[in-house]
């Protein structure tokens, strides 16, 4: 207790507990004077057990303290909002280390409303948002080409989860070239398609028959990512087809010519019915 000098205590000197101090001093000798002297037991600053991760559905800290050795400074510290953390100091005792802590509240990753389909006449996003929570990542993405998607993510912070979204640009379904009326004679689709875009039904694997002559036959393409139907259908005339072909009465006729001379149609019927007499000068048409 002295290099030099009388060890003057009422009491025996305990060891002082940790945070604390032991207090004497040594008398000189002869008139010598004397000095005060102090032993210190270090107390650093420790960190409880809310200084974590709290999960996303986590409200408070429930039984977490906040030190586990030392001196909390703020007093009073706020469960943080999600996504976001809270700072607190543990101060030791003299001439111990001070520790600063934190609780961070965790923000899962959430998908915007520009994870959706969109029609085939967008041509953005608009106003969508790309996160309802999170970080987006990658930061930039394109519109996506019609009928095709793009994808992204909405990370989470501190351990949060991370969400994947999607955007669907629409296409709408279109009948092909075998959307048609076919002529008598033909025996087959040929080369035709049934679909120019979207998804036929009944499926590929089922075989469409070519329609006998005088009927038809129905099938439909369906858009992608939610585009609209197409309604086709592929007809098959029930008759050799007539041409029609004007009759002697189309003619230039002179004024005192009576009308018609003869037959307006050789084949086919006239329409209408029956066409009036020109005046002089005039004509009339069927």
């Amino acid at each position: 207790f002295c290099t030099v000098g009388t060890r003057f205590h009422s009491t025996s000197i305990p060891f002082p507990p940790a945070g604390s101090s032991a207090n004497w001093s040594c008398n000189g000798l002869f008139g010598g004077t004397n000095a005060p002297c102090i032993a210190y037991h270090t107390s650093n600053g420790l960190c409880g057990t809310a200084n974590k991760i709290y999960s996303a559905a986590d409200t408070s800290f429930g039984t977490g303290t906040f030190c586990a050795g030392g001196i909390q400074a703020p007093a009073t510290v706020l469960f943080p909002a999600t996504g976001s953390a809270s700072t607190w100091t543990c101060s030791g005792g003299t001439p111990g280390s001070t520790v600063s802590c934190s609780a961070r509240h965790a923000m899962n990753g959430a998908c915007g409303d520009a994870t959706k389909a969109y029609p085939q006449s967008a041509t953005s996003f608009g106003a969508d948002s790309f996160c309802a929570s999170g970080t987006k990542s990658p930061t930039s993405t394109s519109f996506p080409a019609i009928g095709s998607s793009v994808s992204w993510n909405c990370n989470g912070s501190f351990s949060g989860t991370n969400a994947s979204c999607t955007a669907y640009h629409a296409r709408d379904g279109q009948c092909g070239s075998a959307s048609k009326t076919y002529v008598y004679s033909a025996s087959s689709f040929g080369a035709d398609t049934f679909c120019s875009t979207g998804t036929r039904d009944p499926p590929l694997s089922t075989t469409l028959l070519f329609p006998a002559p005088g009927y038809l036959i129905d099938w439909d393409c369906d858009g992608l990512y939610g585009g609209a139907r197409a309604d086709c259908s592929a007809i098959h005339e029930g008759a050799s087809p007539i041409n029609g072909v004007c009759g002697p009465a189309a003619k230039t006729y002179t004024s005192v010519e009576s009308y018609p001379q003869g037959a307006y149609c050789n084949t086919g019927n006239p329409n209408p019915p029956t066409p009036p007499d020109p005046a002089n000068g005039s004509d009339t048409s069927w």
